[in-house]
């Protein structure tokens, strides 16, 4: 699999690629005798398949394999005083996480609001937001006056997004930002500014980069803002 490192047993990699390959030579043999030139095209091309696309399990990333992320290491270092050893440090424990990629394509989101309104504007949330409220009054009025949001408008988006700070997300941002760097086409050069700017972020307050979790599109924290929110 091109660009990336199996983290599973080599000895296991083999032995499914030996039964591809003596499959593929099965089949080739089955269409030989009547598509001798559609044998070989065929046997070509799920071979390639096999090598070439996205990993379907969790696998750890080669930096070296995908430019986009050699562009940002080096930025990182010449940009704004990264250790080069560090970063493809991070960068070595980077994990590419397929169902973070199929996360993407089916987001809850895309419910209607007819649907999507159930799930947060319930009389149970309202309580719990007045009582989030309540618990951290003082910060909420200081943010009201500084800011001039209503606090039950804060409370509302800390609701729905984590559920008051209950449900922050369970994927590694590093993984998260990755993934979709160098897995999710369409928006590759969006994710990729994202990862320029946790990595930024996490030098700025000095966290391991390694340790903070969120959700899969590589949203933190209790407000699930990313990181260019965070460094705004």
């Amino acid at each position: 699999m091109d660009g990336f490192r199996e983290l599973k047993p080599v000895s296991v990699m083999e032995q499914r690629t030996q039964i591809f390959l003596s499959g593929i030579q099965t089949l080739q043999g089955a269409l030989a005798t009547c598509f001798k030139p559609a044998a070989g095209v065929l046997a070509a091309a799920l071979i390639m398949a096999l090598f070439t696309a996205s990993p379907r399990v969790a696998v750890a990333v080669d930096v070296s394999a995908h430019p986009e992320l050699v562009t940002i290491v080096d930025e990182m270092v010449n940009s704004h005083g990264f250790d080069r050893g560090q970063v493809n440090a991070i960068f070595g424990k980077a994990v590419y996480k397929p169902k973070i990629i199929a996360s993407m394509k089916r987001p809850a989101e895309r419910l209607t609001w007819k649907k999507y309104r159930p799930l947060f504007v319930t009389e149970s949330g309202g309580k719990k937001g007045a009582a989030y409220i309540a618990k951290h009054a003082e910060a909420f009025a200081r943010a009201e006056k500084e800011f001039g949001v209503p606090q039950n408008v804060i409370a509302a988006f800390i609701g729905v997004e984590t559920r008051y700070g209950k449900v922050t997300g369970s994927h590694r941002i590093l993984d998260s930002l990755t993934t979709l760097t160098v897995g999710y086409p369409r928006r590759s050069k969006f994710f990729g500014r994202e990862l320029r700017e946790f990595l930024l972020l996490s030098k700025e307050e000095g966290f391991d980069p390694l340790a903070l979790k969120g959700s899969y599109a590589g949203a933190m924290g209790i407000p699930q803002f990313l990181s260019s929110s965070y460094r705004a």
